[in-house]
């Protein structure tokens, strides 16, 4: 039998720049403080990718990327080729002002447009962009100033969602408002922007199941085209999110533009649970098509790993097709 352990498989999988999938960036400071008002914040993160390519899957459930004595780790949201949002994680160095640095590195323009282009990434909000930021009793106002003309509704989203999502990870925001030009209406849109949003879901599947009665949210990881990044994508399921709900939602793939679906056609789960670190994951005999295609085996121990990784600490991965050990 083939056991898929995460503690060697980072090798393997080094052309991949996002395989550190971990809690937390870990070592949060005591206090960072936002343009020396006297307000802290700790940065909190979920599970981002990273960006650094020099850090790579050593364990799960231990930090790759920590804080040091220089820098601080923050979660920063970026769109792919494809036009999703997608989180990275990415060391910055400690500063009064630390919001500020992270909505400057959300720019597209110099080196960061740059860097992330390497990675097949884009920085949303305009190149010209300047901001002016105030937090106050938890709420983040920001104003983002630009000359630019925001042309779309879809990027006027994308604008908002990165602001938001990347300032909410600091502990003490506890929603965010923004306005373009000290406005929140896009004249040329007829629209306006939200005031005082909560994080944001990225990447949402179906947005009228966002309000049906008894839906619950979850977040499912799938490869882009590529097979270069993973994408978080939001659904909403009519049960209780767990590791083998979360595994039969990632088998019946999704229907979404430029994304993969890592498991064959008509694959069926018959079960996946963890013990003792080791998530075995039971599928039906369509698995066994996983290897008609190279590489694909690979992407979907890391979907599942990403997708699963909320419900339970994971230090191995195990496919079993009908209770059988699976090689591919």
């Amino acid at each position: 039998m083939k056991r898929i352990i995460l503690k060697s498989v980072a090798a393997m999988l080094s052309f991949m720049f996002l395989v550190t999938i971990l809690v937390s960036c870990g070592g949060v400071p005591a206090s960072l403080t936002e343009n020396g008002n006297g307000e802290n914040y700790d940065i909190t993160t979920n599970f981002p990718l990273d960006l650094d390519p020099d850090s790579r899957l050593e364990h799960v459930g231990g930090a790759v990327k920590a804080d040091t004595a220089d820098t601080v780790c923050v979660k920063l949201h970026y769109l792919t080729d494809d036009g999703y949002m997608v989180p990275v994680r990415k060391n910055i160095e400690k500063q009064s002002g630390i919001a500020r640095a992270c909505l400057e590195l959300l720019v597209d323009g110099g080196e960061n447009r740059i860097e992330l282009m390497k990675n097949g990434l884009v920085a949303p909000l305009p190149a010209d962009s300047k901001f002016d930021i105030a937090i106050k009793n938890g709420e983040a106002i920001v104003d983002v100033k630009t000359e630019t003309i925001i042309d779309s509704e879809d990027r006027a989203r994308d604008i908002v969602t990165a602001i938001v999502d990347t300032l909410i990870e600091f502990k003490t925001v506890e929603c965010v408002s923004i306005t373009i030009n000290g406005s929140r209406e896009l004249t040329n849109l007829s629209v306006y922007l939200p005031e005082k949003s909560e994080q944001i879901p990225l990447n949402i599947e179906d947005s009228a199941l966002m309000t049906a009665a008894n839906t619950q949210e979850i977040t499912l990881y799938f490869p882009n085209n590529s097979g270069s990044l993973l994408v978080p994508i939001t659904r909403y399921i009519d049960a209780k999110p767990s590791i083998y709900a979360v595994v039969n939602a990632l088998a019946a793939g999704t229907a979404l533009n430029g994304l993969i679906n890592v498991f064959p056609n008509g694959t069926l789960v018959l079960g996946a649970a963890q013990e003792n670190g080791v998530l075995t994951v039971n599928l039906t005999k369509e698995f066994a098509r996983i290897t008609e295609i190279d590489g694909m085996y690979d992407l979907a121990m890391q979907a599942v790993l990403f997708s699963a990784a909320p419900y339970t600490m994971i230090d191995e991965i195990r496919f079993t097709v009908n209770g059988e050990p699976f090689e591919p």
